[in-house]
């Protein structure tokens, strides 16, 4: 993050927010890489219940990983559940207070 603000260029500045998307999306159980990844394709395709049901199987097996809550949040926000939403997004943001997607919805 010391890096980001240091950035000076936007292009560097879009190489290092990559980097710090590629560490909150990786984890040590393959399983969970498999679904997040799922969760992403089925955002992406707007199978937004099916989303937060894969990123709610994350949660069951990692529920201080920040970015299914991110995701969560997300795929929640655009079947217009704003309040759970709004919840996952606090959550990510207790266990990760720079992640900026939380922040940013």
């Amino acid at each position: 993050f010391a890096f980001l603000k240091r950035a000076g260029t936007a292009n560097l500045s879009n190489i290092i927010e990559q980097y710090i998307w590629a560490i909150w999306s990786s984890h040590a159980d393959d399983r969970v890489i498999v679904m997040l990844e799922e969760g992403a394709r089925l955002t992406k395709t707007k199978g937004y219940q099916k989303a937060v049901e894969c990123y709610t199987k994350i949660l069951a097996i990692d529920p201080n990983f920040p970015e299914a809550w991110n995701r969560r949040a997300t795929a929640n926000f655009y079947m217009g559940n704003t309040e759970q939403a709004l919840s996952d997004a606090d959550t990510g943001i207790r266990l990760e207070p720079r992640h900026f997607g939380c922040w940013s919805g």
